[in-house]
Parts: C-alpha cells; structure tokens; sequence
C-alpha cells in the first residue's frame, strides 16, 4: 500500500483480525463485491429516526470503521473515542453506537 507507515499498516491488519501485512495489497480485490461492512444500514436508519428524527436538516457523521475494530485505533480507547465524540455533539444531538458480536 503506497504512503502509509508500516504502525498503519499494522493497525489496520489487526482491525481486520489478521496477524500479517502480507494480504493488505490485495485488500481491495477481497472487498470488491461486499456493498457495505459493519452496521446494517436499515438497523442505522431505523435508530437515526427513533431518537433524532429524519429531517434535511439532520447532520451525520460515519466513522466508517466497518467492522469497527480500526476505530478504536483512531479515537483511542471505548472511553477516550466517547467523550471525544461527546464534545463534537451539539445540544440535543445524539451519538448512535451499534456493538456488533
């Protein structure tokens, strides 16, 4: 993969439970066919317009972790990754989370 370190590298194999770097080139080809990964977009939906409402107005933000594993790398730990969404939330906003087994 061109212009990513090697810790990046890692990371990212580890959120995708592998022990090895060596499949990361051929990540794009192993994904080509799967439309989305992670939470299903109806659940998302259905939670979105429970507890915020569907309007234009609405703002969403996706971290687009897929599995979700590559998140907690970014934002640290499930606590630091919180309150560090927390202070992005305006008033009466809402942080959806959907924990996947």
């Amino acid at each position: 993969m061109k212009n990513i370190t090697r810790e990046t590298e890692e990371k990212l194999a580890r959120s995708l439970s592998w022990e090895t770097t060596e499949l990361l080139p051929f990540l794009p080809y192993l994904l080509q066919d799967f439309w989305e990964l992670g939470s299903d977009p109806d659940v998302m939906t259905e939670l979105i317009e429970k507890y915020a409402g569907a309007s234009e107005k609405i703002r969403i933000l996706d971290l687009a972790c897929g599995k979700g594993a590559a998140g907690s790398d970014v934002l640290g730990g499930p606590a630091e990754a919180l309150n560090k969404l927390k202070a992005t939330v305006k008033p009466g906003g809402c942080i959806l989370i959907e924990v996947c087994p």
